[in-house]
């Protein structure tokens, strides 16, 4: 390593606190919803503090090191070192007001004050260490005559620094969303200095499948800054537990944070007390955390703490990671030696598990390209990397099977016959195809009043249905509107349709909604169900939907409208219903459903339809009736149905439905789905026998 390489510096920064006197902030802050602040300090961003207390009135000061983790960050520099600190309110993703500006070279320790922001009358007070590594010893000695002594002794302190010089399964993400290529890549001497580092579950330390094996091989180098080389030194290697931060993102709504790090939040009114770390959750598969690499002794004081030997002015160590995607660290790499000498440490920057899984991408002749990217950005908060590999072409076939039952009974055995089969360890299988039974044309839906009739069932649930005059065997989906200006809106599907030719009717069961709002990894959990005027464990005027008793409007739409778009295949096992990755999308069936739109109202229903499948595949149900997680609360997790209400987010269980929400399912999951599809062991399912 070359002395040219090294950092100039070894600097701490501590955010102290942050002085306001700007009576139009305050003002601001005072009517935001539960205003908080984030900071960035160099690359890393330090997030999110707790809850501000505002004043009612003069100058305010707000003490940001009495959070929880401190607003403070240790970075080896060579140049100027970026400071800002940004106001937010916890439902809006926009910056209410900033204070920054750099500590530039020579970062001279002591206490400093930033007073550039916007809007001004911000005061940013921090303090800052700094240990200079030392130039190479240039000294001048007097010149003496022949046969004298010189007093002018030099004793100077030897000075080494330890360099992380590669990490062998680490990966750096390249933003790229498009189908064959990667959307991450390993590169020599890249330590995750950006925070955006991967480790992949299930991975040996080249990337191939692994089960039960996921690790980093840590390499780092003692450089000499000054004098000579360390004798009989180690490297201690060290593992730090820092906060999840993706609660702490500005563009996550708080109560989908709740769920995701719940140890940030009051357990009472769920606001948030600052970040914290220790909150990983995974354990490592292998015996033991830490291996040794040959010819590098080892030593472990703990789980979290180990010592190697240095051979030649380096050392390696094996790390085993724990097993859960979303389980982030830094590892601190310190010099440990009985010499006199001068040393500075080295650091990653933030590393996190992953989940990564190949797509294989087939393609039928004359069915539309499959938009994925989408879909790979909506797995990123879940940590699901999707790296789909080049569609191969397979010959055009209208019809998957000729009828509805033939489809569900058979379509497992079409999908394992042109997709690879299941032993093939993290791969995932997508077909885009036409159709998946033949369906009769599409033709404009009536609009009529109807009147929703029902009776109890033994179990205590409801049936309800309509009767629709003389014989309509096609009615598939009711469009119901009621309220003021018939603004209210929800639509069922007919369960099964019977004429009764004594009356002379065809009367159309409404298969109530069922949502799966409980489930967690491998479960599906209880499900509640909703109908239009009744839900689980109640009956009355006010439950389920609410929709008043009488005639309402209806939009009767018939089968023709509503081919299936999308399917996964999943079979029941004997510890419950798993699906077995593999998903077919039916693009003729979208472009039926849709009519004559343009080709982006096109797309985008397809990237729906495929984000939801391949959601499915990943062993998750649908209907969660949560919003997605972004703040805003505009949009539906993309696992719900469009005119669907979403359940009230606090009670998911004994909770009503949230009036006129729901619309429009978006590219994005609810908290549930992130947390738990980072909890999942996709290599236990046993349909899959990734072994």
């Amino acid at each position: 390593m070359k002395i040219e390489n090294l950092p100039r510096a070894l600097v701490r920064v501590t955010l102290e606190s942050i002085e306001i006197g700007s009576g139009e902030l305050l003002a601001a802050l005072t009517v935001a919803s539960n205003p908080y602040v984030l900071a960035y300090i160099g690359e890393r961003r330090i997030g999110r503090s707790r809850v501000l207390q505002l004043p009612t009135e003069g100058d305010w000061v707000f003490r940001l090191d009495e959070d929880p983790s401190g607003f403070e960050h240790e970075l080896r520099v060579s140049s100027a070192v970026p400071i800002r600190v940004d106001f937010f309110s916890d439902h809006s993703d926009q910056v209410i007001a900033s204070v920054g500006g750099t500590i530039d070279p020579p970062w001279s320790s002591g206490k400093r004050v930033i007073e550039t922001g916007s809007p001004e009358g911000q005061v940013l007070h921090l303090s800052i260490q700094t240990r200079h590594v030392p130039e190479p010893l240039r000294a001048v000695a007097p010149r003496v005559a022949a046969g004298t002594t010189s007093l002018a002794t030099l004793f100077p302190l030897d000075c080494s620094v330890v360099k992380i010089t590669s990490i062998r399964g680490l990966y750096r993400p390249t933003d790229s969303f498009e189908v064959g290529k990667p959307a991450a890549v390993y590169e020599e001497g890249y330590k995750s200095e950006d925070d955006r580092g991967r480790i992949y579950l299930n991975r040996d330390l080249d990337g191939h499948w692994k089960a039960n094996y996921q690790q980093i091989e840590l390499t780092a180098e003692v450089v000499v800054a000054r004098g000579f080389p360390v004798q009989k030194a180690k490297i201690r290697w060290t593992i730090v537990d820092v906060d999840d931060p993706f609660n702490d993102d500005p563009g996550t709504h708080p109560e989908a944070g709740v769920y995701a790090d719940r140890k940030d939040y009051d357990p009472n009114d769920g606001k948030h007390l600052g970040s914290r770390g220790h909150d990983n959750e995974g354990k490592p598969d292998y015996a033991a955390v830490w291996q040794r690499v040959n010819g590098f002794g080892l030593s472990i004081q703990s789980v979290s703490m180990a010592t190697t030997d240095v051979v030649d002015g380096r050392s390696s160590v094996i790390l085993h990671c724990p097993n859960l995607a979303g389980d982030n660290f830094v590892v601190r790499a310190d010099l440990v030696t009985d010499t006199k000498v001068e040393w500075f440490p080295d650091f990653t920057g933030i590393m996190t598990m992953w989940n990564r899984f190949d797509v294989e991408y087939l393609r039928m002749e004359s069915a539309s390209e499959l938009p994925f990217g989408p879909a790979m950005v909506g797995f990123e908060p879940a940590c699901v990397q999707l790296d789909v590999h080049p569609a191969r072409i397979v010959p055009d076939q209208a019809f998957i099977y000729q009828s509805m039952n033939a489809f569900y009974t058979y379509f497992p055995f079409y999908m394992r016959t042109h997709l690879a089969g299941p032993n093939r360890g993290g791969w995932l299988g997508v077909l885009a195809a036409l159709e998946a039974w033949p369906l009769p044309e599409p033709r404009p839906g009536t609009v009529q009043e109807i009147e929703i009739l029902g009776h109890v069932n033994d179990d205590g649930s409801w049936t309800e249905w309509v009767d629709l005059p003389g014989h309509q065997r096609e009615a598939f989906l009711f469009t119901l509107q009621w309220g003021d200006d018939h603004t209210s809106l929800v639509e069922f599907m007919s369960d099964s349709r019977t004429y009764l030719a004594k009356e002379n009717v065809t009367r159309c069961i409404l298969k109530p909604h069922q949502y799966n709002c409980g489930f967690t990894a491998h479960d599906f959990g209880p499900s509640v169900y909703f109908g239009a005027r009744w839900q689980t464990g109640r009956f009355d005027g006010r439950a389920g939907y609410g929709i008043p008793r009488g005639p309402v409007r209806a939009t009767i739409s018939w089968e023709g409208n509503r081919p299936l778009r999308g399917d996964t295949y999943g079979i029941p096992t004997r510890d419950g219903n798993h699906a077995a990755a593999r998903v077919c999308i039916f693009t003729r069936g979208v472009h039926k459903a849709l009519g004559n739109v343009d080709a982006r109202a096109i797309d985008a229903e397809l990237a729906l339809s495929l984000f939801h499948e391949m959601t499915h595949s990943l062993d998750f149900p649908h209907m969660c009736g949560a919003y997605n997680h972004r703040n805003g609360r505009t949009h539906s997790c993309v696992m719900n149905y469009q005119r669907q209400w979403l359940i009230e987010p606090d009670r998911p269980f004994a909770g009503n439905l949230v009036p006129d929400s729901g619309e429009t399912p978006q590219m994005g999951l609810c908290s549930r789905h992130v947390k738990e599809m980072r909890r999942t062991h996709m290599e236990d399912n046993p349909l899959l026998w990734w072994k």
